[in-house]
């Protein structure tokens, strides 16, 4: 018989007809379930691996920022001690204000 009889004489669901394969194994599942799931488990597997990065990326960012402002107050802080070293060394009203804060006299 030719494609024509096939459709007309032989049942739908005949396995002469190539239309009757179904999308569903033996076994009941539909052939697409497992490769779905197979996609859907690596993108949420995916998923929590870069939001887990992403969140520890944050918390370096902060730190970072945080040890960044730390320095720029040493720095600061830094720079006051060597203004007040320098002072020490050099002028003499500052010596005879720290002189006087310890209790010292000048010379006579």
């Amino acid at each position: 018989m030719n494609k024509v009889g096939n459709i007309y004489w032989n049942k739908p669901g005949a396995k002469s007809d190539p239309r009757s394969r179904k999308a569903v194994k033996k076994d009941g599942q539909p052939r697409w379930a497992a490769p779905v799931a197979a996609g859907v488990l690596s993108l949420m597997i995916c998923l929590t691996i870069n939001y887990r990065a992403y969140s520890d990326l944050q918390k370096e960012t902060a730190q970072k920022q945080a040890l960044i402002e730390q320095i720029d107050s040493v720095k600061n802080e830094n720079l006051d001690l060597q203004e007040d070293i320098y002072k020490l060394k050099r002028d003499p009203k500052t010596i005879k204000l720290e002189a006087k804060k310890l209790g010292l006299r000048g010379p006579r």
